[in-house]
């Protein structure tokens, strides 16, 4: 049997409009919107694609399980993962998680996939789609000691390896190597399936275990503030400024003459 873990993080909706997102001055972070939709990472949707592929395509039985970390037991969240048809979902929900850098948060996952056990792959979303950082995949795989293989676009499990194709400047790029491992998923992959209302309606029955801090064996020291690698120096949303000009001339000759001479004095042309 192949044992996938599929690591989820709900994000605020990234189709949010610019004026709405805003920056709190004092903790540095995302102002909390009322009323704004949380979804799933988009990245993340894409790794249950590709575990999905795995089990049409694998000869042997696949076990897919859910793993989330959060501050909030947010249950009604977690169906979205149990209608693709996962057999076990995972919650990890303690005070301690809040504000949890790139660091602490792989360690937490890292350890609940030690606890969960007997895990072959982990797919993680090559970044989230709210801080973008990345850090995560590379972290589980540096906690358990395994390799790791970046930004799949094409994910498959033979013969005890699990082999990716990803996307590069100039082409493709074929990695390999043996299980267990990490793989991180990329948007190239495709989008995610959408369910079937049964699959929607099933999932709606099931709930996730759900572990605090201490239940994976871990304090508030190892996952605080002062355990965090990451600190952060400001954050802001760029200020964009425009400015108009309008180009005159008497005749069509004029204005193609005034135009050059404008893009040439901002160094636009030679």
């Amino acid at each position: 049997m192949i044992h996938i873990v599929v690591c989820a993080k709900w994000i605020p909706d990234p189709e949010v409009t610019a004026t709405e997102f805003k920056i709190d001055p004092e903790s540095l972070r995302r102002a909390e919107i009322a009323g704004l939709a949380l979804v799933m990472s988009p990245y993340d949707e894409q790794c249950f694609e590709a575990a999905l592929r795995i089990r049409e395509q694998a000869d042997e039985e696949v076990k897919i399980t859910a793993l989330c970390l959060d501050t909030d037991p947010m249950i009604k969240l977690f169906r979205q993962a149990f209608s693709w048809d996962v057999e076990a979902g995972f919650f990890l929900c303690d005070p301690v998680f809040e504000d949890s850098d790139g660091y602490t948060t792989s360690f937490a996952l890292g350890t609940a996939i030690q606890k969960i056990g007997d895990v072959d792959l982990i797919l993680t979303g090559r970044q989230a789609a709210d801080g973008d950082e990345g850090m995560v995949g590379f972290g589980i795989a540096e906690h358990l000691g395994i390799p790791v293989l970046p930004c799949a676009a094409e994910v498959k499990v033979q013969d005890g390896s699990v082999i990716i194709e990803r996307v590069l400047d100039n082409g493709f790029e074929t990695l390999e190597t043996p299980l267990p491992a990490v793989v991180t998923v990329s948007n190239e992959i495709g989008e995610a399936r959408r369910p079937s209302m049964r699959q929607v309606m099933r999932a709606a029955r099931q709930k996730p275990t759900v572990w605090s801090a201490e239940d994976i064996g871990l304090d508030a020291a190892q996952l605080d503030t002062s355990a965090m690698r990451l600190t952060v120096e400001d954050i802001f949303v760029p200020k964009v400024d425009h400015s108009c000009e309008f180009i005159t001339g008497e005749t069509p000759g004029d204005l193609a003459e005034a135009l050059v001479g404008k893009l040439r004095e901002l160094r636009v042309i030679p």
